[in-house]
């Protein structure tokens, strides 16, 4: 189930937002489910990943964007 919650600031120059993954309730003791969510970057996008791999800063040419993972980590690939 996706869930996305958006904020606009009153003057309007930031908005913050969060998306939440979650999997249908499963029988207590059972293994959990492998999941992975994927997001495509602009080629000019420049990510950075974090040392504990929880967040992801996305540079762009007028300003950045973090992205943080609880509950799971956070992987760049090509």
């Amino acid at each position: 189930v996706h869930q996305r919650s958006l904020t606009l600031s009153a003057d309007g120059l930031a908005l913050k937002g969060e998306d939440s993954l979650s999997a249908p309730a499963r029988p207590q003791g059972s293994a959990p489910v492998p999941a992975a969510a994927r997001f495509h970057l602009h080629p000019s996008v420049k990510p950075s990943l974090s040392a504990d791999g929880h967040s992801v800063w996305l540079g762009t040419g007028g300003g950045a964007w973090r992205f943080r993972a609880e509950g799971g980590t956070l992987a760049l690939s090509e």
